[in-house]
């Protein structure tokens, strides 16, 4: 129970396994910019998948009737419990935190 970094080197393999596991997930995604604004982009939306494409160094977070990117994230953390995985906390290089949480966690 505890939050873990995920490094870039295993982002891409990371990101393809856990979209294998989403079928039918609901999740939210938050952005915040520390100091200045916190708000919420979704709402519970069913989640398809996540993407890091290397080469460009973006993050993909594919929802049902969304599409949600982070471009060059300089941290990628994440939340894991003995029930799964929770919640990613995507920092990006511009200091905004994006944060994808599970309705209920992802096992895989």
């Amino acid at each position: 129970m505890a939050w873990r970094k995920l490094e870039k080197s295993e982002a891409q393999d990371y990101c393809d396994n856990l979209s294998k596991a989403l079928q039918d997930t609901r999740a939210e995604i938050e952005v915040m910019a520390v100091g200045i604004m916190d708000r919420k982009e979704t709402a519970w939306i069913r989640i398809h998948g996540l993407t890091y494409n290397p080469d460009e160094d973006i993050l993909y977070i594919y929802c049902e009737n969304l599409d949600h990117q982070v471009k060059k994230p300089r941290e990628i953390n994440l939340y894991e419990t003995d029930n799964g995985l929770e919640k990613i906390e995507i920092v990006a290089s511009d200091g905004y935190k994006h944060l994808l949480r599970f309705k209920e966690p992802v096992r895989f």
